[in-house]
C-alpha cells in the first residue's frame, strides 16, 4: 500500500499541468532515446579514440621501417593491406558489441516502461474508482464498475 501511495504520488507530481499518461510516456520514451543515443556516441568515440592509436602505432611503425630500409614495394602494400583488415576487423567487433548494448538497453527500457505504463494504469484506475467513476466503457446508466486486476497480463 505504501508502494501504490507513493506511486499516485509521484503520478499525480508528473501530470500537473494537464500532462496526460500518453504524455508521460512520450517524456520517458525521449529520455530513454537520449541514453541509448548517449550510450552509442560513448561506443563511438571509444572506437575513433581506439582506432586513432591504432594509425598512430601502425604510421610510427612503417616510419621506423622505412628509415631502416627494411620495407621494399610489396612487403609495404602487404603491411598496409593487413593493417587495413584489422581496421576493418576492429570496427565491425565494436559494431557488434555496440549492437548488442542498445538491444540490451532496449529490452530493459521496453520492460521498464511497460511496468510504469501499468502500474500508472492501475493507479489511474485506483484513482476514478475512489472518486466514484467507472473505468473503462459503458454508457453511465448502469450502476457497475470495471477495474484493473493486478495479474492482468501485460500487453
Amino acid at each position: 500500500k505504501q508502494k501504490a501511495a507513493s506511486l499516485g504520488k509521484d503520478l499525480a507530481r508528473l501530470s500537473r499541468g494537464g500532462r496526460s499518461v500518453k504524455e508521460l510516456e512520450k517524456m520517458i520514451q525521449h529520455y530513454d532515446q537520449m541514453r541509448i543515443e548517449n550510450s552509442v556516441l560513448k561506443a563511438e568515440k571509444k572506437a575513433a579514440d581506439e582506432s586513432m592509436m591504432e594509425y598512430k602505432e601502425a604510421a610510427e611503425l612503417h616510419v621506423d621501417a622505412r628509415q631502416r630500409g627494411l620495407v621494399d614495394g610489396e612487403a609495404e602494400r602487404a603491411l598496409q593491406q593487413r593493417a587495413e583488415l584489422e581496421r576493418i576487423i576492429a570496427s565491425l567487433t565494436d559494431d557488434i558489441s555496440t549492437k548488442e548494448m542498445q538491444i540490451d538497453l532496449m529490452r530493459d527500457v521496453n520492460r521498464k516502461i511497460a511496468g510504469e505504463l501499468q502500474e500508472a494504469r492501475v493507479q489511474e484506475a485506483r484513482a476514478r474508482i475512489g472518486r466514484g467513476k467507472a473505468v473503462g466503457g459503458g454508457d453511465g446508466d448502469d450502476n457497475t464498475v470495471n477495474t484493473v486486476d493486478d495479474d492482468e497480463e501485460e500487453d
